[in-house]
């Protein structure tokens, strides 16, 4: 029973990346405990486990610190889907959040083509960020393939405000 039922059931692991201080660690929080919790600065990664929609995520959230950007690679081996988080209000940053998310999806040791990409514009309580400017600067419609879906959601972490709605979509996905 054990090797039947492993072959329909299992966690899917989720890595949570973005630069630093956009929301990744909030809006982890938020889905796992359903509260606001104050964070700080992730060093590493902290594993959070989520239940949306039937279906189990065990969700990598990884620091991003410039330090800690180059190690995002090696936990992308492993996963089956990708959340990506924009600071909505971080406007002087948004080319370089746009960089990182293109070498990890470029990166040639990580097989994630068919991943699925939920892009979280956060912070959109007070946004300098439209969805269609993120849009159209991370080209995302040059992503989108037969193999990966991606969608972005606008959140506000700390209210919760959309973040289930994304979560869901995944959900969908996998």
């Amino acid at each position: 029973m054990g090797i039947f039922w492993s072959f329909f059931y299992r966690d899917l692991n989720i890595a949570c990346i973005g630069l630093d201080g956009a929301g990744k660690t909030t809006i982890l929080y938020r889905m796992s405990m359903g509260v606001h919790a104050r964070t700080m600065p992730t060093v590493g990664f902290n594993v959070e486990e989520l239940s949306v929609a039937g279906v189990n995520f065990k969700t990598w959230d990884l620091g991003g610190q410039t330090s800690l950007r180059e190690y995002w690679i090696h936990y992308l081996k492993a996963m089956d889907a990708i959340v990506y988080v924009v600071d909505s209000q971080d406007e002087d940053r948004l080319e370089l959040s746009r960089i990182e998310l293109h070498r990890v999806l470029t990166h040639p040791d990580i097989q994630l083509q068919g991943a699925p990409l939920l892009i979280f514009l956060n912070k959109c309580d007070n946004q300098r960020i439209s969805k269609e400017k993120l849009k159209e600067v991370f080209e995302i419609n040059g992503w989108v393939s037969e193999e990966r879906e991606v969608t972005v959601c606008e959140c506000v972490a700390k209210t919760g405000k959309n973040v289930n709605i994304g979560f869901r979509w995944l959900a969908g996905q996998l």
